[in-house]
């Protein structure tokens, strides 16, 4: 098994939960579009991360994990920005979130002309803030299928969770499965 992360910190944290369970897990520090064509039985998106990257950056990836996904094996995307989910009754309402000392207050709007979710984040601890700004591009499932099928993905399902129910329009994510070609 091989773990991809961007964040040094998340790859330490699973480092020591892998170790602390006993499995033995590759874990590899690198930006998601740098998946290695190892030929893995199987490959998994999850964190919503799927939606993060620009249409030319996201054509890219979904081609890096056809080229690393032997032929026959699988794809699971987890993938919270369909359109299916985020747009039914979409009102981009404020919410303010605690972690221990510290304070963020999100918003969210909707960029119709580049169907995006822009998010704003305010994080506070006692007399430090930082603002930081979130793009989660907005994809219908019709949209997420052709980017799969074109880099050679078949047999497409789409679930809303891992329970397999079928998704359906305001399903609060959207779990996809694939099998390359």
């Amino acid at each position: 098994m091989t773990g991809l992360d961007i964040s040094a910190e998340a790859i330490e944290h699973a480092r020591r939960t892998a170790k602390a369970a006993g499995v033995d897990v590759d874990f590899r520090l690198a930006e998601m579009r740098e998946v290695p064509p190892d030929g893995f039985d199987a490959a998994v998106c999850m964190g919503n991360s799927f939606g993060y990257l620009e249409p030319d950056g996201l054509r890219a990836f979904v081609a890096g994990l056809a080229a690393a996904v032997r032929p026959g094996g699988g794809l699971v995307v987890d993938y919270n920005a369909a359109a299916e989910s985020i747009l039914p009754g979409f009102t981009g309402e404020d919410r303010t979130m605690h972690a221990g000392d510290i304070t963020v207050a999100a918003t969210t709007d909707y960029d119709v002309a580049h169907s995006r979710l822009v998010s704003g984040y305010r994080f506070i601890r006692r007399d430090e803030e930082v603002a930081v700004t979130a793009l989660h591009h907005v994809l219908t499932c019709a949209h997420v299928d052709d980017l799969l099928t074109a880099a050679g993905f078949a047999d497409i399902a789409h679930y809303a969770g891992p329970g397999g129910e079928p998704f359906r329009l305001g399903a609060p994510r959207l779990l996809l499965t694939a099998r390359r070609r």
